[in-house]
């Protein structure tokens, strides 16, 4: 590779892109970069979402600011709701002092259920913000299942597990003699399909044999994870 150094990227990979051209790298530079996006589908979000509240009527979306990832996942989110005529309000924060504000002003627009994508900085938090959301009986929609471990509802979202083991993949074919300009950047093959069911019981939802046939339980009802297994 003529002594440049291959950046192989796990996570969102445009903006691995994004800081390599904000550090002056441009042209033929920026073939070095490659790696696998776990940027989620917008329809799958809403999916999730009916899948457990088939007549949900308003969604919360929930996110912070500064986090390019997060954003970006909520915006493809809204822009699938406005297409296909489904309500929602949003609220972000710009840092965890406004997380319990932000779940309570959500929830006084009346929304049914509350997303967050792969937000790091709220994921941090998730026992505020599940406290906040499940007294009032709203499930909280996650984007990971790290995000459903500490205490979400349920996700179609990154596997972590997936991820690492493409991303293994890419830098085995790299080590191999591969030019990264000519591996294209991936997305993650299959997401991660999790429910709690600790959380199911502490907001009165009723998850149905069908339901779990689809899901795998990371959580089960009287607290025991399965979450690295």
């Amino acid at each position: 590779m003529h002594g440049k150094i291959a950046i192989i990227g796990a996570g969102h990979v445009g903006s691995h892109v994004g800081r390599a051209l904000a550090a002056g790298l441009t042209g033929d530079d920026c073939g070095f970069i490659t790696g696998v996006s776990n940027n989620i589908p917008a329809g799958e979000i809403v999916n999730l979402i009916s899948d457990f509240q088939p007549d949900y009527a308003r969604i919360g979306f929930l996110y912070t600011s500064s986090e390019t990832n997060s954003v970006s996942t909520i915006n493809a989110a809204k822009a699938f709701c406005d297409a296909n005529g489904i309500a929602y309000e949003e609220v972000s924060i710009a840092n965890l002092s406004e997380l319990q504000t932000a779940v309570e002003t959500l929830i006084s627009k009346g929304v049914d259920a509350l997303y967050t994508g792969n937000d790091n900085s709220i994921a941090s938090a998730m026992s505020t913000y599940i406290d906040v959301a499940y007294e009032y009986g709203i499930p909280v929609y996650c984007g990971a299942d790290s995000m459903v471990a500490d205490g979400g509802f349920a996700t179609i979202g990154v596997d972590y597990v997936q991820l690492d083991r493409q991303v293994a993949a890419i830098v085995a074919r790299v080590a191999g003699g591969e030019q990264p300009e000519d591996i294209p950047y991936e997305t993650l093959a299959d997401y991660a399909r999790f429910v709690n069911l600790q959380a199911a019981d502490r907001i009165g939802i009723e998850v149905s044999g069908d339901i779990l046939a689809s899901y795998n339980v990371l959580v089960e009802a009287d607290g025991t994870s399965h979450f690295g297994e």
